[in-house]
């Protein structure tokens, strides 16, 4: 290799490092804060809460870790190495919520150890899942 190339892979190294790693890696004080918020939406949200009344809850409680989408029925949290970091699903019928549950990004099978019992009806679609208990 070139001492030019060589420079050029040092440098794209080092840019990954300082940048590409902060999407990757959760430290654990983060990753039990991020764990911690996900707790709280979950366990304010009522089942027969609205729409309405499910984003009044959630933007009451100034999150700083997670990302919720107007039109969306998940709430992602920054990503964790492996695909363990958690994900919070809800189940919607007739503008209402009828389930909620929490998974993590890595399958809609996989149930943390730590995270709280599903609430209420969980999705038509996934009943048939069999769901497995991870770390």
């Amino acid at each position: 290799m070139k001492k030019n190339q060589i420079i050029f892979y040092l440098l794209i190294f080092i840019l990954y490092l300082l940048f590409g790693q902060s999407y990757i890696v959760v430290l654990p004080s983060t990753k039990k804060c991020v764990r911690n918020e996900i707790r709280m939406v979950f366990y304010i949200l009522e089942i027969g809460d609205s729409k309405k009344e499910i984003r009044q809850k959630i933007n009451s409680l100034n999150l700083s870790h997670l990302h919720f989408f107007k039109k969306s029925t998940v709430i992602f949290s920054p990503f964790e190495w492996g695909a363990k970091n958690w994900e919070i699903y809800f189940n919607i019928v007739d503008d209402k919520l009828s389930g909620i549950m929490i998974r993590t990004a890595d399958s809609i099978r996989q149930h943390p150890k730590n995270a709280p019992p599903d609430k209420g009806d969980i999705f038509e679609r996934w009943k048939t899942v069999e769901i497995i208990e991870v770390d």
